[in-house]
């Protein structure tokens, strides 16, 4: 068990919150933060920071997902990430993110290598449709 926290620029969190519970209902271990233009950050590192603590102290690990490598969100994690313990994966898509949220309950898996599994999976449901069809083709003329 581990509990999710989804923080990304704008509305991108709620959109992918939105998705998520619509295909995998809702879920009270999966948390989602944005920061909209103009917003104080402080404040929304300073939630994310209490629910961190939360769940170090209740013995649940964290993953936190941010949308940009070096955007904002990632780059005010990178603000905490020696004085707070949670695990961080940047690039996050609608499909790592259910695919985290599937394997959130699954007690035979160690967090280390969820964590392994999502950035290779996160990776692999990135797809050139282009040349996907282009494969297709070739099999249906063979």
């Amino acid at each position: 068990m581990y509990k999710i926290i989804v923080f990304t620029h704008g509305d991108l969190s709620k959109s992918l919150k939105n998705t998520a519970e619509m295909i995998s209902g809702f879920n009270d271990d999966v948390e989602f933060f944005g920061i909209p233009l103009g917003c104080d950050t402080g404040k929304v590192l300073d939630q994310i920071t209490t629910s961190i603590d939360q769940s170090e102290q209740a013995g649940v690990d964290v993953l936190v997902f941010t949308d940009l490598f070096f955007g904002t969100p990632f780059n005010l994690l990178m603000t905490i990430v020696n004085s707070h313990k949670f695990s961080h994966i940047t690039g996050v898509n609608l499909p790592i993110l259910l695919e985290a949220i599937t394997l959130q309950d699954q007690k035979d898996l160690l967090f280390h290598e969820v964590l392994d599994d999502l950035v290779s999976k996160g990776r692999a449901s990135v797809v050139n449709c282009d040349i996907l069809v282009q494969e297709l083709l070739r099999k249906k003329e063979s």
